[in-house]
């Protein structure tokens, strides 16, 4: 499965957002950041997550964990 978001970069952003998903069950597989897109805020990153997951109700779990835990997420196919 993989993740995109946008992110505040302030200390302990990432590390609370793993909590988060491996608090779901998922391993995280890999996470790519970009700062340097130019329609975001230089205080922002874009996000993309990939992470491995069980089936597609594990799927919406962790959206749902996500987005109730103030994260906008969109899942990329």
């Amino acid at each position: 499965m993989h993740l995109h978001s946008f992110f505040n970069i302030v200390p302990g952003t990432y590390n609370g957002t793993y909590k988060i998903i491996t608090k779901t069950g998922a391993n995280v597989i890999s996470v790519t950041h970009d700062r340097l897109t130019p329609d975001i805020s230089l205080k922002h990153a874009q996000v993309q997550i990939t992470l491995e997951t069980k089936n597609e109700d594990h799927v919406k779990d962790i959206m749902d964990t996500l987005e109730n835990n103030n994260y906008r997420v969109k899942r990329i196919r």
